[in-house]
């Protein structure tokens, strides 16, 4: 049985092909969770394609029986050159924005010449970045070639328009005062929506809609407080990290591999700790009590600690790969699966260091899809 993302992926290309039929569509993407492989059993499919000329609304109709979609909607808010329906295909929810190519050329130019601040404008960017393209590959690259840019006035503009906080004393004495938790509720995430702009500008990322999935989001930052992961060394009372090499996540699977190298790091700490604190898992043969802590690393300061110094390692690692393998650009995606990766993985081929598991490695080496269960069976 196909795993979950193929499945949505097949959903997709066959809506794709539909609507890319039509003799003005130029592209066709997948944007967002599914294109940045961050799926789950609840995601949706966002796509968009791309026209010379926007279809009819009896041409749109047409692209949605055929594709036997059902429940449809049209978001609010669109205009004559961009807008959005919702539908549902075998039961997903599947997201079309239809979008001539001289509207999205002009929010491109807008972001990346006229240093725009706009949010909205820099989701779309951040998107195409990003996504998968299922039709208009050669032009899609074109676009994502531009994205990757992020010229310093850009950051700039992005840095001075976030970095303009409210008064502490607002939330201190204010807001508390008035007896209006839903409003002071939005205050603060108004603050820390400023606040994760600023970071985006800092560290040169488009931010995504909502700021969904912010783990994975802030984990690809790369600027923090100075010599961070060194003072927490320093301040520790003792420290270790672990790890397993490509044969071994190969061997035992990605899942099993973190927690081989889990058990590793903390064999290696220089006192035998009393209590084992984990983000989300439970680790096996732990000489100590333990607790899995489902989003660790944002209750506990420990956990996220010990995401610092991971972190920093892997980082350090990527970069002395860099180096090692010029032309793969490691230090600037660290081996996450960005459009870029997978271009210079398919022009360049996989290194010692890419997992042969691991499906688009697979697909370059002309080797079947190898679909292994993350758990044992009894």
């Amino acid at each position: 049985m196909p795993d979950l993302y193929q499945q949505l992926l097949d959903r997709a290309q066959r809506v794709a092909s539909i609507y890319a039929a039509h003799p003005h569509a130029r592209a066709v993407i997948v944007v967002g969770s599914l294109a940045r492989r961050q799926y789950d059993a609840y995601s949706d499919i966002d796509m968009t394609v791309f026209y010379d000329h926007v279809p009819t609304e009896d041409e749109i109709r047409a692209g949605r029986e055929a594709a036997q979609a059902t429940e449809w909607m049209r978001f609010p808010g669109g205009e004559a050159d961009e807008f959005a329906d919702s539908f549902l295909i075998d039961q997903v929810e599947c997201q079309v924005g239809h979008c001539t190519i001289a509207r999205i050329e002009r929010d491109l130019s807008a972001v990346l010449r006229d240093y725009s601040t706009n949010h909205e404008q820099h989701v779309i960017v951040g998107g195409i970045g990003e996504s998968l393209a299922l039709y208009g590959a050669e032009l899609v690259s074109e676009w994502q070639r531009q994205c990757q840019s992020y010229p310093d006035p850009l950051a700039q503009a992005v840095v001075r328009e976030h970095m303009r906080f409210a008064p502490f004393w607002v939330f201190e004495r204010r807001l508390p005062s008035r007896d209006a938790p839903l409003f002071m509720r939005q205050y603060l995430i108004d603050q820390a929506h400023k606040l994760l702009a600023a970071l985006s500008g800092l560290n040169r990322m488009y931010p995504q809609l909502h700021f969904k999935r912010i783990d994975a989001y802030t984990v690809r930052m790369r600027l923090a407080p100075p010599q961070l992961a060194a003072r927490i060394k320093r301040d520790a009372i003792c420290w270790a990290v672990g790890s397993a090499k490509v044969e071994e996540i190969d061997r035992l699977n990605i899942y099993h591999a973190g927690l081989l190298a889990m058990e590793r790091a903390i064999e290696g700490l220089g006192v035998r700790p009393d209590y084992v604190l984990v983000d989300a898992r439970t680790v096996p043969c732990c000489p100590a009590p333990q607790r899995g802590i489902i989003h660790g690393d944002a209750l506990s300061a420990s956990i996220a600690a010990a995401s610092i110094v991971a972190k920093t390692t892997r980082d350090a690692l990527m970069e002395e790969y860099d180096r090692i393998y010029p032309g793969y650009r490691l230090a600037a995606h660290k081996g996450y699966p960005t459009p870029e990766h997978c271009r210079l993985l398919k022009e360049l081929g996989p290194l010692p260091i890419h997992r042969r598991s691991y499906a688009r490695v697979r697909e370059v080496l002309g080797l079947e899809p190898r679909q292994a269960s993350l758990f044992p069976m009894k």
